[in-house]
């Protein structure tokens, strides 16, 4: 279900490169058209990765680089990736990580790249004249650095030009490691391409550049390009267009700040997480990557913090209406996170994205509420009171509170179990004891011994609680209670409530727009049985991958992921899930990928 607050997205598909012709077999009836909204719905998604934004909260201006080392990131300071002070370095104008000498190289307005000393002092490895010849260009000018990006054998930098704003004005330099001038946009589409980075300004300004390397998750060997307000460009090692990652909404907010005020983007190419300086509150702002497939993502809660879900660093947000929060729960009907005032009763919806707080009223007759959870079905939100103990279920659009259990004993938190319609609880004992709750009559039944934890949800992609105490998360059994260690967070994170989201609720903001015309998909016969057949042409020999999902934007199973032949190519589906079972009737989705073009197909499908 997607939030009525959600903005939706367009994504456009183009590459007549290559054809693609789908045959269905099966025993039921396909229809197709081309279509990509439900691959849409959830999160960030760039060239087939997926995104979640975290508030950063890091200091940050201009350029901004990764130490894969040491996960630190540089930009106005060094910090780790929890924004901890490690060194205070000079400013710049752009900052890579060198993965020869390992080690941070800047450049600055003057045009020197340079590092730091045994002493923390810049040390300049080259300086490049304002003016200087191209080879097959010609005399080519660096007027306003702002970024740089180190690879193997050459730097790369991006400048605005001497107009900032004016599209042409843009260019990127490639040179040597010593600082000799190898190439220029000069003789590439980058120009051309930023066309579609204009602006409502009128602007297209480049304003950082970050080199993926090998091993990464993401786009191995080629350059993300930040273009201040528009997104991200993509360029090969030689600087030619692959693609463009336009922002299409502005309804993905950081505070108040608008997130595609780039300044400076980087990269750690171990998890594939995005780090981009924002230059209107100069802060670092993170995407973290999602692994492929639904995701469950897990958000706490912490005295005025919202905290997650970068289980390295989970990423603050500051509340000031309220000092104490105990509980925590997410609502999918306006995709809120509802918490209340523990002393007041006092409820208040938190916008996962955005960390926005707003009040809801107080409850009557509910004060010190320990615990939340909430059912979609009914939907209600199950509070636990904690003095004197009371299981309430609690209609949040009006606020009224009904007494289910007028003393269940003492419980932390709640969570609701959607696929067996229990209320869950772990009491105050240690270990502690799993307890479950008829959400009808609210009675109490203990299930066994569990871990003690002091935050508790329901993760219905594992079909496991998950818990929280003392920077550890568990996955525990609701039907045994038997507790394992999912995650180690930070031991000082002070985690209370859990609340988990799954990615389809997430806001997506970007479209991508590909340089190839648009993909041609067609299903035959439709109606089909046994299994389906999907042919298409490649033009050249790449890396595809292609994914069947359903409506809600979940991956049902993998055809192809690895690299092809050029020419004729031939996949198959055999109308079942990962898991080998056979897929209900409804609505589906074929996505093609390629590092060039993508290609969607709605199939509608009838058992």
């Amino acid at each position: 279900m997607r939030s009525k607050l959600a903005p939706t997205v367009s994504r456009r598909f183009s590459g007549a490169a290559f054809t693609l012709t789908v045959a269905f077999t099966l025993t039921t009836a396909l229809v197709l058209s081309v279509a990509g909204e439900c691959l849409a719905k959830g999160f960030i998604e760039f060239r087939g990765q997926r995104y979640y934004p975290t508030l950063g909260g890091m200091q940050g201006e201009v350029g901004i680089g990764f130490d894969p080392v040491n996960n630190q990131v540089l930009s106005v300071a060094e910090t780790d990736v929890c924004g901890n002070l490690v060194a205070n370095r000079a400013g710049n104008n752009g900052v890579s990580w060198d993965p020869i000498n390992q080690e941070f190289w800047m450049i600055n307005a003057n045009r020197q790249v340079y590092t730091f000393d045994a002493n923390n002092d810049p040390a300049v490895i080259f300086e490049i004249p304002q003016t200087f010849n191209v080879p097959g260009v010609g005399s080519q000018t660096l007027h306003s650095p702002q970024g740089l990006a180190v690879d193997m054998n050459h730097v790369y930098v991006v400048d605005f030009g001497p107009n900032i704003g004016e599209t042409n004005s843009n260019q990127w330099f490639k040179f040597m490691r010593d600082g000799t001038p190898v190439a220029s946009s000069a003789s590439t589409d980058f120009n051309a391409r930023l066309q579609d980075h204009t602006d409502s300004f009128g602007d297209a300004t480049v304003d950082g550049i970050v080199w993926i390397p090998p091993g990464s998750p993401m786009d191995s060997g080629l350059f993300y390009v930040a273009v201040e307000h528009t997104g991200i460009m993509v360029l090969d090692e030689n600087g030619f267009f692959v693609d463009n990652f336009l922002w299409t909404e502005n309804g993905l907010v950081y505070g108040e700040h608008v997130p595609f005020a780039f300044a400076g983007i980087t990269v750690d190419p171990s998890t594939g997480d995005l780090y981009f300086v924002e230059n209107a509150g100069q802060l670092t702002h993170v995407w973290v990557r999602l692994e492929d497939g639904p995701q469950a993502i897990v958000h706490g809660i912490a005295g005025s913090r919202i905290l997650g879900p970068d289980t390295r660093c989970p990423r603050n947000g500051l509340f000031a209406a309220v000092s104490s929060y105990f509980s925590l729960t997410y609502r999918t009907v306006d995709g809120m996170l509802w918490t209340n005032a523990f002393n007041s009763g006092e409820m208040f919806t938190i916008d996962p994205l955005t960390r926005k707080e707003t009040s809801m009223g107080t409850v009557p007759g509910i004060t010190d509420a320990w615990g939340m959870g909430y059912d979609e079905e009914r939907d209600l939100i199950y509070v636990y009171q904690e003095f004197p103990s009371t299981l309430w279920a609690l209609d949040p659009n009006t606020l009224q509170p009904t007494v289910l259990n007028p003393d269940p004993g003492f419980v932390r938190e709640l969570a609701f179990n959607k696929d067996d319609n229990f209320i869950y609880g772990v009491d105050s004992g240690n270990p502690g004891t799993l307890v479950r709750f008829d959400r009808d009559t609210g009675d109490r039944t203990e299930v066994g011994p569990t871990q003690y934890v002091s935050g508790i949800a329901y993760d219905p992609l594992a079909g496991k609680l998950v818990g929280i105490f003392q920077g550890t998360l568990y996955n525990i059994d609701p039907a045994t209670g038997q507790a394992q260690v999912r995650a180690q967070l930070p031991s000082n994170s002070g985690w209370e409530g859990l609340a988990i989201i799954p990615a389809a609720e997430v806001v997506t903001s970007a479209e991508p727009t590909l340089a190839n015309p648009s993909l041609v998909l067609s299903a035959y016969p439709n109606p089909v049985s046994s299994r389906s057949q999907l042919a298409f042409e490649l033009p050249r020999a790449a890396h595809v991958r292609a994914t069947v999902y359903d409506v809600a934007g979940r991956r049902v199973t993998d055809l192809h992921n690895g690299q092809l032949d050029a020419g004729q190519q031939m996949l198959f589906w055999n109308g079942r899930d990962r898991s080998g079972g056979r897929v209900a009737s409804g609505t589906y989705y074929v996505e093609l990928q390629t590092p060039w073009n993508r290609g969607s197909t709605k199939v509608t499908v009838l058992r």
